[in-house]
């Protein structure tokens, strides 16, 4: 088989095309297993785990989760919070991201699904502040409006989903 034969192969199964139709050189070959601290070796500031996000107070969540990816100095987040009753948490912005953002910027983080919001709004997105491990939020409440970073977005049965990038000092 030449190289033009496999190309065209772009289907494999459906095309009839299988493993033992094609060169040796295009087959993948199995990278050695690797195990514990092995598994992100070479990479340089690798780390992965939870977070948990939070209002604070003495808010109760049907779900209260986030997860993060931490490699040199960007860290990738993503968090979903389902607020049962917010109680006397904040109302305003999630604290306890897993890093401090990075000194002298602001950042923004996409909100990716905010569902029964404290404010009737039309745009919603995260912003860290330099040197802060808290996420607020810029809103706006009509499309031509001025962002603002003051309306309420957490009550009783706001559910908000959030995945993002930031950066921080290393």
């Amino acid at each position: 088989m030449d190289r033009r034969t496999f190309i065209g192969c772009s289907a494999l199964i459906t095309a009839g095309c299988g493993a033992s139709d094609m060169p040796q050189e295009y087959l993948l070959q199995p990278s050695p297993a690797r195990k514990g601290s092995q598994l992100n070796a070479g990479v340089s500031g690798f780390e992965e785990g939870f977070w948990t996000p939070s209002l604070g107070g003495n808010t109760t969540y049907n779900l209260q989760i986030g997860y993060y990816t931490r490699i040199g100095g960007i860290v990738f987040i993503t968090c979903s919070l389902d607020i049962l009753t917010i109680g006397t948490g904040n109302p305003l912005a999630i604290s306890g991201l897993p890093y401090l953002s990075k000194k002298g910027i602001s950042q923004v983080i996409p909100v990716s699904g905010a569902f029964n919001i404290a404010t009737a709004i039309v745009e919603i997105k995260g912003r860290l502040v330099t040197q802060s491990n808290a996420m607020s939020f810029l809103t706006k409440t009509t499309a031509a409006g001025t962002e603002n970073a003051a309306d309420p977005i957490f009550q009783d049965g706001t559910i908000l989903n959030a995945t993002g990038v930031y950066r921080i000092d290393v």
